[in-house]
């Protein structure tokens, strides 16, 4: 798939640059620096942090309920796993059909409710003692479509300000989200008790922080 995607992206995707455009860019470091004073890639990167700390705590908490909460075998984990995938895939092309007539910052609002709606549902679903993978991946699905629409759109907008550091923008902002991410996986692990609060309770503030 690698091989295939490396091919498509070489014969197909071409360069970005106006031609004929000042291709004169400030070194690494002033780079950096010049995008980190910016407050608008920090709106930007600090959504898309927090939609993928909701993310990646859901998806880190889930393979340990279904095995040891409810007995389930990794095989049905796996199978249920696709319809996060299939969410957010639908998310991102929700995003990409709507984005340019809705706005960046609407998309980005719409899936961080998506997020919220999510945390929520866990919340209800095991308060109302519905215990079964549905009561996880049901609630999921609507997580990672929330996170499929507003992805897209925080990394757009952390990237558009300055064109001459939009590769500048986007390392930072796939350094900040990773950072995030792995930090609110490893809490999630931390404070794991059998029960789906701890993975609702960081998958709703990461939508209020979004």
């Amino acid at each position: 798939v690698g091989g295939v995607s490396l091919l498509a992206v070489a014969s197909q995707v071409h360069e970005t640059r106006v031609e004929g455009g000042d291709l004169r860019a400030p070194g690494a470091l002033s780079g950096v620096s010049r995008t980190l004073r910016r407050p608008v890639f920090w709106s930007y990167a600090v959504a898309g942090g927090c939609g993928s700390a909701a993310f990646f705590g859901f998806i880190s908490a889930v393979p340990a309920l279904m095995r040891d909460g409810m007995g389930r075998p990794a095989t049905e984990y796996g199978l249920y796993f696709v319809t996060l995938a299939l969410s957010f895939m639908a998310g991102n092309l929700l995003a990409a059909r709507a984005s340019a007539r809705v706005g960046l910052d609407r998309m980005i609002v719409f899936g961080a409710l998506g997020i919220g709606a999510g945390a929520c549902g866990l919340f209800g679903l095991y308060a109302a003692g519905f215990w079964h993978p549905l009561a996880l991946f049901a609630p999921g699905m609507l997580l990672t479509f929330g996170q499929g629409t507003a992805g897209p759109n925080t990394q757009a907008g952390a990237v558009s300000g300055d064109p001459a550091l939009a590769g500048t923008a986007s390392g930072l902002y796939g350094f900040i989200q990773t950072l995030m991410a792995a930090f609110t996986a490893q809490a999630t692990g931390s404070l794991q008790d059998g029960t789906p609060v701890p993975m609702a309770a960081i998958a709703l503030a990461g939508a209020v922080g979004s």
